[in-house]
């Protein structure tokens, strides 16, 4: 499959539906960060577990965390609804840890890197000529 790079500026796109490998939704509306509703995911590493908000801007990083990550820590995600875990077999291309995937309607996915500190971060379109045209559409801000 050929890949297509788009530099996007961080919170330029809002992920508005996102699903664990089960289904369950992981949108938490009662929790949200920068004016659109959270991912809401249980964030564990060594004996530290608990729920943690994420930034549903794709690149923006300003999650919700009420507990402090030791930089470089490798941490699991996890549905906070039926326990499933987001990891998939794919390593980050920067620092070789494992990689993380939510779910997108029609088929799409962000994946990212589980490793605090490390940004690697992707974003898979499922129908490239809505999505990018939707993307390219100045009046309009995508949202998936």
């Amino acid at each position: 499959m050929e890949q297509l790079t788009i530099r996007i500026p961080p919170g330029a796109l809002h992920v508005h539906s996102a699903t664990c490998p089960g289904g369950c939704s992981l949108m938490d509306a009662d929790a949200p960060i920068g004016g659109f509703p959270s991912i809401k995911v249980v964030a564990s590493f060594g004996i530290t577990r608990g729920l943690v908000h994420l930034d549903a801007g794709y690149g923006s990083f300003a999650h919700e965390i009420p507990f402090a990550i030791p930089p470089r820590t490798v941490v699991d995600l996890e549905c906070p609804a039926c326990g499933r875990s987001l990891k998939i077999p794919d390593l980050c291309l920067d620092c070789q840890a494992p990689m993380f995937r939510l779910t997108l309607p029609r088929g799409g996915a962000v994946e990212g890197c589980l490793r605090q500190g490390c940004h690697r971060h992707r974003i898979e379109v499922a129908d490239p000529d809505r999505d990018l045209l939707q993307l390219f559409d100045q009046h309009h801000r995508i949202m998936w």
